[in-house]
């Protein structure tokens, strides 16, 4: 098909020869030419002789219209082996659908007209190449006649006739079309008709009275009469469009008929436009003549936004038929120049100090409101500063443009929090549309602390709280810092609550016990970590939420029973659906009993966060699974293209399904990302919800499926899907330094739901 479906076939030897063949591809007519091979050859040697090799061709889009048409490749066959050489092959017809059609289009199908005034126009252009010239007679009814630009070949009254060659028969001739002005009044509007006729003497598919008849769409004109009195207005370009201080715009007035005396006509704009001349004057003579009146916008200091101005017409003239007589309106858009918003001023910057001086901005509008507007500066929701007029200051109509100050204050805390700068939004609220709910520019405040500093943090970080589950004992971690060098060692104790258990430093055994931190001038900085879980045999159930605080001591007196900010945890239940219970818990036999928690650290999919990390080598458990570790790809964690592990291999041992079936390899394949995970999801929730979404539009899931979830050293977590196969070595994870956690669920696994209904995902017993 022309400009469209290519034709393909394939080639190939049926004997080996002796020496290379060459077969040479022709085509007789040139309608269509081959694209595959480049060249048009086709080289087999003894070696590729029984190998299929494609030809493709495509045809020649053209402009003619030719309906069904044909062309024919011929093979030449040369070879140094005489049985190929000139080997004679037969021609391939290749019979060719056209994508032109013979066709005048027209590029209106309606005019609209005025009698003695407004003409319209459209144009007339061929839809195909012609095999010769082809003419077009455009006649019109008595209401209505035709005009071309100069390109009339003869000059009939109310025809045009126009000649298309085969140079020209795509470039658009323009008909004008005008209303007869007789002195009838027949109302408007009333029609008239364009019609257009076809001939050729060398192409048969344009002609109107041939065989297949050519007929070309008609044009109806609606003409506007102009034998009733009455005052027309139009935009001068289609529009009437100005601006507060800017552009202004013309309009265009006229009569409808012709006055038996004087017509004065007085234009009225409403308060947002004002017009030059107010008044225009027609008289027998110039009745039918457009006179031109400008438009301006009235300049004010209110936001509007865009808006309109109206302009009326009224006539006075001694012709009765003209006295009193109220024109058409015409609304002009018209463009503000006063924008809403709120201009900080903060003198360089605001500065405050926990129990020192107070700083200041001053706040003004940018543009008159239209009711009185409330400007708040927002304190920061912890608050680490105050605000004052907490309800803001207040803004009218006519003050809106004198700064308005508020102070700044620092809240004078016992918090050791170190130097914070805080962006403080500035918010308006008003009964004016473009003010009410607006959000403007931010006060950047800095704010000096005057306490030492021990800081606390969550992990990952969370601003809020850290999560231990209650029944299995999924462990959280905190951190813990110094703000700056200590003059003397510096112990923070860790004080837990009744439901909790912890250890300091991700140490074992007897030192789990351990509640201290130790910081010195040489450690100060670096952050330390603790592991935190539920204590066994504590009671309650559901959620919970509770608080982890702090003692510090030191000689240096900076330190010395300051007070660090509690860490915030939230208790879980989570009773998980299937096989779990039955399931040895990580690091015992199956049938024995669990380790006591109260010495040892549970698993936790939480790790602790080391400067270099060594490489670990990834496994996958046989018993119920918790977090097991891959490697990284080699792109740093910022600019990790998760897409780089796909093809890639976690071996483990062989691992059993929940049928009790065991697998045949104990090798997982990264098969690809699950799309919408591909830039990484916050939490291992969101990360569960996308293998669920997965899972479920997955047209069949085998015993071998698998969904991966790993986080990488970025802290997000990315899905990929994988399948169980044998341990080919070029499969294998690259070695890298950066470890990450990896979780695996198979074609069925639990979940279960927490108190805000969000699914959560645990690993089924089949990793």
């Amino acid at each position: 098909t022309e400009g469209g479906k290519t034709a393909t076939w394939q080639v190939r030897l049926t004997s080996q020869p002796t020496a290379p063949v060459t077969i040479d591809m022709t085509m007789l007519v040139g309608q269509a030419q081959v694209v595959d091979p480049l060249g048009a050859t086709l080289v087999f040697t003894p070696a590729n002789w029984d190998q299929l090799q494609d030809v493709e061709v495509e045809a020649i889009d053209d402009p003619v219209a030719e309906g069904t048409h044909y062309d024919r490749l011929r093979y030449a066959v040369t070879s140094g082996d005489l049985a190929y050489d000139a080997y004679n092959l037969a021609d391939v017809q290749i019979e060719i659908t056209d994508n032109e059609q013979a066709g005048v289009a027209v590029s209106k199908t309606k005019l609209v007209v005025e009698e003695g005034g407004r003409t319209d126009s459209y144009t007339v252009v061929l839809t195909s190449q012609p095999a010769g010239d082809v003419i077009v007679v455009i006649s019109g009814d008595a209401d209505v006649a035709p005009e071309s630009l100069g390109n009339d070949q003869d000059v009939a009254p109310g025809t045009v006739t126009l000649r298309f060659t085969p140079l020209t028969w795509n470039t658009p001739v323009t008909i004008v079309g005008r209303a007869v002005d007789d002195l009838i009044a027949e109302g408007s509007p009333h029609y008239g008709v364009i019609t257009a006729t076809v001939s050729s003497a060398t192409d048969p598919a344009y002609n109107t009275a041939g065989a297949t008849p050519l007929l070309v769409d008609p044009v109806n004109v609606e003409i506007a009469d102009n034998d009733q009195p009455g005052i027309e207005v139009q935009h001068t370009n289609g529009s009437t469009n100005v601006a507060e201080g800017g552009n202004t715009d013309t309009y265009q007035v006229r009569l409808k008929s012709v006055p038996a005396n004087i017509v004065n006509i007085r234009a009225f704009p409403d308060k947002q436009v004002t017009v030059s001349p107010d008044s225009i004057t027609f008289d027998s003579a110039n009745w039918d003549q457009w006179q031109t009146i400008t438009v301006t916008a009235v300049d004010d200091s209110r936001v509007e936004g865009m808006h309109t101005g109206v302009i009326r017409h009224h006539a006075d003239s001694l012709d009765p038929m003209y006295q009193g007589l109220d024109g058409d309106s015409l609304t002009a858009q018209i463009t503000d120049n006063d924008t809403a918003g709120v201009q900080v001023l903060d003198d360089g910057g605001v500065v405050v100090k926990e129990g020192g001086a107070c700083d200041w901005v001053d706040v003004a509008l940018s543009a008159q409101p239209s009711k009185p507007v409330t400007v708040r500066v927002l304190p920061d929701p912890t608050p680490e500063v105050t605000v004052a007029p907490a309800l803001g200051v207040v803004f009218t109509e006519d003050d809106w443009n004198l700064p308005h100050r508020v102070t700044i204050c620092a809240v004078n805390d016992t918090e050791a929090e170190g130097d914070q700068v805080l962006k403080l939004l500035v918010r308006s609220f008003s009964d004016d549309k473009f003010y009410n709910g607006g959000t403007w520019q931010e006060v950047t405040v800095r704010v000096i602390d005057n306490d030492a500093a021990v800081i606390t943090k969550h992990e990952p970080f969370d601003p809020k709280f850290i999560t231990v589950t209650r029944n299995d004992h999924k462990a959280g971690l905190f951190s813990v810092r110094l703000f700056d060098a200590p003059a003397a060692p510096v112990y923070v104790y860790v004080r837990y609550p009744k439901d909790l258990a912890g250890n300091v430093d991700n140490r074992k055994g007897a030192k789990a016990k351990l509640k201290r931190l130790t910081f010195t001038s040489s450690n100060w900085a670096k952050p330390q970590y603790v592991r935190v879980w539920f204590k066994p045999g504590a009671g309650g159930k559901g959620m919970k939420m509770t608080s982890i605080n702090f003692k510090v001591t030191s000689k240096d007196r900076r330190y010395n029973n300051i007070k660090a900010k509690a860490i915030k945890v939230k208790i879980l239940d989570n009773n998980i659906v299937g096989q779990r219970s039955t399931a040895a818990k990580p690091g015992t036999k199956a049938g024995t009993a669990a380790p006591s928690a109260s010495n040892t650290a549970p698993k936790t999919t939480a790790k602790t966060p080391a400067t270099t990390p060594a490489p670990v080598t990834a496994t996958l458990p046989t018993a119920a699974p918790t977090a097991v570790q891959a490697l990284l790809p080699a792109q740093a964690a910022a600019s990790w293209d998760p897409t780089a592990i796909v093809g890639k291999r976690l071996d483990g041992a062989a691992a059993r399904f929940a049928n009790g079936a065991a697998t045949t390899a104990g090798a997982l394949r990264i098969d690809r990302v699950v799309a919408t995970t591909a830039s990484g999801v916050d939490t291992l929730e969101q990360a569960a919800k996308h293998v669920r979404e997965a899972r479920a539009t997955t047209a069949s899931a085998s015993e071998t499926a698998r969904w991966i979830v790993i986080q990488g050293a970025d802290r997000r977590y990315y899905a990929f899907e994988a399948t169980f196969v044998a341990g080919d070595a070029d499969l294998d994870l690259p070695t890298q330094a950066d470890a990450i956690q990896v979780l695996v669920f198979g074609t069925t696994w639990a979940a279960y739901q927490d108190e805000a209904t969000t699914w959560r995902a645990t690993p089924d017993t089949a990793s």
